[in-house]
């Protein structure tokens, strides 16, 4: 395959097999989508439901929706519809407008290639056909020419009916006397200020318009003030866990500029403060509230960033217990070691997918911690979960200071929906990866970074015509870290065969 396609090019129209992942070219989209953003099990796709069990291999595909393009690939085109209210529907499936519908009467029309139905085209969208049935301006208008592309949306597609702010990453660290004594709180305070300055920027921006905040925890929650107006930071103390607030919300998400003046003398009082008190006990649930609350009462999307060392056994929702039986290992009752101890660990994730916050889980831990329950939340939201057993300041600090500024600085996209269309005849049915979902079709994800991917398999509802191509449509509506609600498309297209 290198040999085929190494330091080539690609075009994704071109029939059958795209080149292999590992293979590094230039691809180019004339109307199919990137390999990078979808691929299939099989190209060519049997027609019944019969052949697919004879074939007795799962039809699926991989979806990775904000892969990062190589520098010398088209970066994907934002189209304005708003105009228009919104984006070009077909009126039956709402499948979007793309390079495979086709227009009649006189470009008044056009036929979904997904299910067949026509759909008037509004006046401001009208354009002529040529002598071949195909819009004047098709080659002119990225929605017509290209398999993946981008929209702005109208308020229509918000929360509340208001568009998003600014994402927003909240640092909530345990000061719990294990985390002092391995050394996580001082190399995290030494080195913040310099992670920071990894905060991913649009294109063009010489600032970072992601703001921060900081909460410490461990019996309680410890929230701090970096308004630039105060002569120094100040912080509030939440001691009843029963019921999370945030008990303030003006100076405690500033932006990196703001939050120079404090930052250094914050990241100096935290060990002062913290580091005598020599707490063995520590919290999780409420910690992971308290910040998912901050960045909605904010109407922010974002990361909640945990730092945590021990099992949270301090009396609070979520509290547990050691549960670690080396004697159910290799029995049917090893499973239930592998959920979460605690229902309210999916009921929090559910939470913070709602709000659009993903949580981001760094472990330090000395001894048995249940990733099965605290890993749940990050599981659900789309999150990272990184792990440093038996952490030392001095052996390992580095290594997790350079993997924490490289997760800062990936490009995040925020509150996504995600939903698979494709040809009558076949469906999504099983999906799997890193989301929630609340019905039978989308897929709710907090947080997604070019690294994200997730799969879904189809199967037959009917039989194919074997004489006409498949379709398979995938939109995801995000909000950019920037604050822009966006659709992004990804079309791309099988061959249906009976074999």
């Amino acid at each position: 395959d290198k040999e085929q396609y190494e330091n080539k090019h690609w075009v994704t129209t071109t029939p059958g097999v795209p080149p292999l992942v590992s293979t590094d070219l230039q691809i180019i989209d004339m109307g199919n989508c990137s390999p990078r953003f979808l691929r299939s099990s099989f190209y060519t796709l049997p027609s019944t439901k019969d052949l697919a069990n004879q074939i007795n291999m799962p039809l699926s595909f991989a979806i990775q929706p904000v892969a990062m393009l190589r520098p010398d690939e088209t970066p994907l085109a934002t189209v304005d519809m708003t105009v228009l209210g919104g984006p070009l529907r077909c009126r039956r499936c709402k499948a979007y407008i793309n390079p495979y519908v086709k227009f009649i009467d006189g470009g008044r029309k056009f036929v979904c290639n997904l299910c067949n139905i026509e759909t008037d085209v509004p006046p401001e969208y009208f354009c002529n056909l040529d002598h071949t049935g195909r819009r004047a301006d098709a080659a002119e208008r990225p929605e017509l020419s290209r398999g993946s592309y981008e929209l702005l949306t109208t308020t229509d597609y918000c929360k509340n009916s208001t568009f998003p702010q600014a994402a927003a990453y909240i640092f909530v660290i345990d000061v719990t006397f294990a985390s002092f004594q391995s050394g996580m709180v001082q190399a995290l305070t030494s080195n913040i200020s310099a992670v920071l300055k990894n905060l991913p920027r649009e294109q063009g921006q010489e600032k970072s318009p992601i703001r921060v905040g900081f909460i410490t925890y461990n019996t309680q929650l410890h929230f701090y003030n970096l308004n630039p107006a105060l002569a120094q930071p100040s912080m509030m103390v939440q001691p009843d866990m029963s019921e999370v607030f945030v008990p303030l919300v003006d100076g405690f998400l500033v932006t990196l500029e703001e939050a120079q003046a404090h930052l250094k003398t914050l990241m100096e009082i935290i060990p002062q403060l913290h580091g005598a008190e020599k707490k063995g006990e520590s919290m999780f649930v409420p910690a992971v509230q308290a910040g998912c609350a901050a960045l909605k009462a904010a109407n922010r999307p974002g990361k909640v960033l945990m730092f945590h060392s021990t099992l949270p056994t301090a009396p609070a929702p979520g509290q547990l217990k050691m549960r670690e039986d080396k004697k159910l290992l290799n029995t049917e009752k090893e499973a239930t070691l592998l959920v979460p101890a605690d229902p309210i660990y999916e009921k929090v994730a559910r939470e913070c997918v709602d709000a659009g916050v993903a949580v981001d889980l760094f472990l330090f831990p000395h001894s048995y911690v249940d990733v099965a329950s605290v890993g749940k939340i990050s599981t659900v939201t789309g999150g990272l979960i990184q792990r440093y057993p038996m952490f030392r300041a001095d052996v390992d600090g580095e290594r997790f200071i350079q993997d924490l500024a490289m997760h800062i600085a990936q490009p995040c996209v925020f509150d996504a929906v995600l939903r698979m269309r494709t040809t009558e005849g076949i469906r999504p049915v099983e999906f799997c990866g890193s989301f929630m979902m609340q019905n039978s079709t989308d897929m709710e994800i907090a947080c997604l970074t070019p690294d994200t991917c997730v799969t879904v398999e189809i199967k037959h509802d009917d039989k194919l015509n074997e004489d006409y191509l498949a379709y398979f449509q995938v939109a995801l509506l995000y909000t950019s870290f920037s604050g822009q609600k966006r659709k992004k498309y990804r079309l791309r297209l099988c061959v249906d065969t009976t074999a």
